[in-house]
């Protein structure tokens, strides 16, 4: 071992981070005694003086003639020694089994638990306080001489006389051959080696600033302060061969740090209700509802903004989107998200965390969301096909119709069919054949397309098909058919891949893929960035399709302007058609006969009725897929009719128009909308591109079946 002499802690500090790096080892602190760390330490009347230490195995103190004391010292051991804390992990292990808090998702077996391999090596440091007034020092190291000299500096101590005094630190490094049990040359050296401490607290400075999200974007930033701040000058080999870049891992394991550290407690639960209490403090006007029991083991949790309200009464009347997804918590807990189709793009309205995907469960919290909403009465709902939210809903909700999401319908069928089990030869036709029938728009044609299947080889030789199609989805045909959707959902909608795209976004943007997150982590980004997020994008684009932002073309009919953007684009293909009012016949004051330009096939057109219940119809496909004016419907309007001709059940629907509590702090949205744009670079027709982005892959979807 080598004993090195140091003045100040700095230059301790600064000795021991060059040693680790030259000799890629780590040290950790064992113990330290006394006031190793005191800088404020003075010298006590009774305090003991020494010469010298000569070797007792630690370290030696030659003599000098100088009286010295002793302050304190410490002890680190290397990293890969003993596990002082083995019987504490032991204890919290056996702790968090026995914990009830939530349903938890078992750890991954760590194969190789545990780095220490009880490495014997060690490095001391001994502090101590020289007193270098010429008349304590000594010229002969003799026993009379020292007792005479410290007796002289007590007495100068009891007196309260100042004294001169040096620090000095003495380093016990070990030798190479000390350690054992790990390697200390080579790749695997490196490979072992922890992330230099200033690295670690830039990346503590930037998390808690919000600069950077994610690992990548950290690694990135890293990458250049390594190579431009930390190590400037080095060539590439030299940083590469000190390898203070850190790992994802540990990138991963500092941004949780900075999270953790946020918390008032570990404890989730108290967590949760001190933030909850913080934001009915902020916001008295948004709802919360909290209840966590212990025995029998629940959970309820459900928040609802005064934005979300007022979203929900006016999109939400027609039909809504609930959608139930798990791992954005490090609980086995499903999350519900309900959602609506807003003029402008999709958007949560609600959510809600049950202990259980139950019918019980999610009728709780959806019986408190009515009472939250006493105008809420929607007369659809769009699922997944799951009982529990199918009973759920229609229990609460009198009269109101659970119709099935294509998209999810479709995968049902898939994973079905692919199991082995099932003996399904070719998938292919019965896909086909069943998408017959979910697509049959009239009696006629849903039996043609029943009795298809019903004469097709694999449904007549496969019993499992055959009782699955029996049993499973022809007693849920109102649900997936289209004959039995209803004639006056005025959304045409057929998936809930807007909420699914939302629960996309919010966890792999928002809460960076983390499925071991906690539950109030996962709350405070839901309610303090995602939904302030979309409500800003949402009031954004309102403000921007309107007239007051900017003005429309002359080539737009006035009847479109102050209207979404996706509608406007979607009539002004079909107003620019050549169709005019020689193609129009009159058959009633509300009914018409239109004659397409390229053949002698006629559409029935109607306005629609207050009286008679009945929205404006046309017996064309591009009607029936998107319920809104079509090129034949657009031929009247040329004809001397207008959009207020139309019923004003229809012409008045909110998607169709623009939510006018957008434009009350219009003023500060835009601008915030535009200092975000420029600096991420994004422009108004990327934003609008955006939101149009679903109407489009859905009409490349229908012109290619």
């Amino acid at each position: 071992m080598t004993t090195l002499l140091c003045k100040t802690q700095k230059q301790v500090e600064a000795l021991i981070n060059e040693f680790q790096k030259v000799t890629h080892t780590k040290f950790v602190s064992h113990c330290a005694r006394n006031y190793i760390s005191n800088e404020d330490w003075q010298p006590p009347e009774n305090v003991k003086i020494f010469f010298e230490r000569k070797n007792c195995g630690k370290i030696c103190i030659p003599f000098t003639g100088s009286p010295f004391a002793f302050i304190g010292s410490k002890v680190l051991n290397c990293h890969q020694g003993k596990d002082e804390n083995k019987d504490r992990k032991k204890k919290n292990a056996e702790k968090q089994m026995e914990s009830s808090e939530h349903d938890y998702k078992q750890r991954r077996l760590a194969i190789q638990n545990t780095k220490k391999v009880d490495c014997p090596a060690s490095l001391s440091i001994t502090r101590v306080a020289v007193f270098t007034d010429k008349k304590f020092k000594i010229n002969g190291n003799t026993d009379r001489r020292k007792r005479n000299s410290s007796n002289l500096l007590r007495n100068c101590l009891s007196k309260k006389e100042h004294v001169k005094l040096e620090n000095r630190y003495y380093v016990l490094v070990p030798k190479l051959e000390d350690h054992s049990g790990h390697p200390l040359t080579g790749e695997a050296a490196l490979t072992n080696k922890t992330t230099d401490k200033r690295v670690i607290k830039i990346i503590e400075e930037i998390s808690k600033e919000d600069q950077v999200n994610g690992v990548p974007q950290m690694q990135k930033f890293m990458g250049l302060f390594v190579e431009n701040e930390l190590f400037q000058g080095l060539d590439p080999l030299q940083m590469l061969e000190r390898n203070d870049l850190p790992l994802d891992k540990d990138v991963r394991n500092n941004l949780d740090q900075v999270q953790n550290h946020s918390m008032h407690t570990k404890d989730d639960r108290i967590n949760l209700k001190l933030l909850m209490k913080g934001w009915m403090e902020k916001n008295p006007q948004d709802k919360f509802y909290l209840r966590i029991n212990q025995e029998p083991q629940e959970i309820l949790l459900i928040y609802q903004t005064d934005w979300q309200r007022h979203l929900l009464h006016r999109y939400g009347q027609n039909i809504c989107l609930m959608d139930a997804t798990y791992e954005t918590t490090k609980y086995a807990l499903p999350q519900f998200f309900l959602a609506v189709r807003t003029n402008v793009c999709y958007i949560f309205v609600a959510t809600f965390v049950v202990q259980r995907e139950t019918t019980e469960a999610i009728v709780e919290a959806l019986e408190m969301l009515k009472e939250w909403n006493p105008q809420w009465k929607p007369s659809h709902f769009m699922l997944d096909f799951s009982k529990p939210e199918i009973n759920a809903v229609e229990k609460i909700f009198q009269g109101c119709k659970a119709i099935l999401c294509n998209f999810d319908r479709e995968k049902v069928w898939n994973e079905w069919m692919n199991k082995t089990a099932h003996g399904i030869k070719d998938k292919n036709l019965p896909k086909k054949l069943l998408r017959k029938i979910a697509s049959s728009d009239t009696q006629v044609k849903y039996e043609q397309a029943l009795k298809n299947l019903q004469n097709n080889e694999e449904f007549q030789t496969n019993k499992q098909f055959q009782e699955w199609i029996q049993t499973t989805w022809l007693p849920e045909a109102k649900r997936w058919v289209t004959y039995f959707r209803d004639e006056n959902i005025q959304v045409t909608m057929t998936t809930n891949n807007g909420i699914e795209r939302l629960n996309e976004m919010f966890k792999k943007n928002f809460l960076n893929n983390k499925k071991e997150s906690s539950l109030c982590f996962m709350m405070t980004v839901l309610v303090e960035e995602f939904l302030p997020k979309q409500y800003s994008k949402y009031c954004e684009l309102n403000i921007k399709y309107s007239s007051k932002y900017k003005q429309y073309n002359k080539m737009v009919p006035p009847f479109l302007h102050n209207r979404p953007r996706n509608m406007v684009l979607h009539v002004l293909k079909r107003y620019n058609a050549p169709l005019n009012s020689a193609h129009v016949k009159i058959l009633t004051s509300t009914n018409f006969e239109v004659k397409n330009e390229l053949s002698t096939e006629c559409f029935i057109v109607s306005l629609g009725s207050v009286d008679a219940g009945m929205l404006p119809s046309c017996t064309c496909i591009d009607w029936k897929r998107h319920k809104l004016p079509c090129k034949h419907l657009c031929a009247i309007f040329k004809s001397g009719y207008s959009w207020q001709d139309l019923c004003p059940q229809y012409r008045n629907n909110p998607l169709f128009t623009l939510d006018e509590i957008c434009f009350d702090n219009s003023l500060a949205i835009l601008n915030e909308e535009k200092e975000r744009n420029v600096e991420n670079n994004v422009s108004d027709g990327e934003v609008e591109d955006a939101v149009t982005e679903e109407e489009e892959e859905e009409e490349e979807e229908e012109e290619e079946e």
